[in-house]
């Protein structure tokens, strides 16, 4: 069963927005070019001027399809019970009028990587949703996973729906939604009660984004950031800490040397006086002046070991404090973090149950 054409007076296409897409499938097999699809984002003009949707109001068209939106979902036109109508409730954007394609059977989306270049840069991906498959040159794709997708791929849907990915030499940046925020607030605002400013698109959420939780996602990327960045300042703190400790390690292992080595002079010295007190020169005088002069060496080498070991005590003691400090401010920033980590969660929870009940009000 073909579907019904839309009433003439929403038939009519904005000109402007039907040149406005990023991306084409263009039919390469005479199954693909007979095949007739709609297209639920091309916009027309309403009786003030302004750009609506035509949604279910859009026409048969075909057979190029012409991807407008950042994620566009390709599928089938669902009709009513009857089978006499489009059913209110379309899943796809550019719905295909043959029965060989899922509901929804297939998302292409399009991340703008620098809009400023000449022709933009896009990152652009397809995944299969659909119980009869999708194939990308040739190769049957996995279920649920994402494929790159480069211009002048070739896209196969059942049963030999052949499509050839082609972007516009034009380099028209794709469209965030199927209705354009601009003058006018779009019914998923109405919905939320939000401004028509407030445009966070996302490419990984298309159903949040129509249905007023766009706010709470910018709000949750908003709070995990700051708390990204308090993090890694905390652990940087806790790398300096690490690092005097090392420092202050090194330093007295350093003096615990220099006293040895005192030490060791210091009996040199001595034993030096015992012998020459046990065997005296012929001048008495002559061993009375070196004996006074050992004795002399060995009292400052005594007053330095003994200032050496003070400044080893006090070293000691600064290493203590320095750790205990150190080891109270990890404790902090690692109780900072674990603080800083739950209310995350619970913003995040508290984001999600808003967009819950966002969608449960829509």
């Amino acid at each position: 069963t073909r579907a019904v054409a839309a009433p003439r007076r929403r038939r009519q296409m904005d000109a402007e927005d039907d040149a406005r897409w990023w991306a084409r499938l263009v039919p390469t097999c005479d199954v693909s070019r007979e095949c007739a699809h709609v297209d639920r984002a091309a916009l027309t003009r309403d009786d003030a001027g302004n750009l609506v949707t035509l949604a279910n109001d859009a026409p048969l068209r075909g057979p190029e399809i012409k991807l407008r939106l950042k994620s566009c979902v390709l599928g089938r036109v669902v009709m009513n019970k009857e089978g006499t109508a489009r059913a209110k409730s379309q899943p796809a954007d550019v719905a295909l009028d043959v029965p060989s394609v899922s509901a929804k059977h297939a998302v292409i989306t399009c991340e703008v990587k620098d809009a400023e270049a000449s022709p933009p840069e896009f990152e652009m991906k397809v995944v299969d949703v659909s119980r009869n498959g999708l194939t990308l040159n040739g190769s049957k794709l996995t279920k649920d996973q994402y494929y790159a997708l480069k211009d002048g791929d070739v896209l196969t849907l059942p049963f030999h729906l052949e499509y050839r990915f082609e972007l516009n030499p034009e380099g028209v940046l794709p469209r965030a939604t199927r209705v354009p925020v601009e003058d006018h607030v779009t019914p998923a605002q109405k919905k939320s009660r939000i401004s028509p400013d407030v445009s966070p698109y996302s490419n990984d959420n298309k159903r949040m984004r129509e249905s007023g939780g766009e706010s709470a996602a910018r709000g949750l990327n908003a709070v995990s950031e700051a708390l990204s960045v308090e993090n890694d300042e905390l652990r940087k703190r806790v790398a300096a800490l690490e690092e005097d400790a090392v420092k202050a390690s090194a330093r007295a292992a350093t003096l615990e040397a220099d006293i040895e080595k005192l030490r060791a002079s210091e009996m040199e010295a001595r034993e030096a006086m015992e012998a020459k007190a046990v065997a005296p020169s012929e001048s008495d005088e002559s061993v009375k002046a070196e004996l006074e002069a050992a004795m002399k060496q060995v009292e400052e080498h005594a007053a330095r070991v003994q200032a050496l070991m003070a400044e080893l005590e006090e070293e000691k003691t600064a290493r203590a404090t320095d750790a205990a400090a150190s080891a109270t401010a990890m404790e902090t920033i690692e109780a900072k973090i674990e603080s800083d980590e739950q209310a995350r969660k619970k913003r995040s929870r508290g984001f999600t149950d808003a967009y819950q009940r966002s969608r449960g009000k829509g």
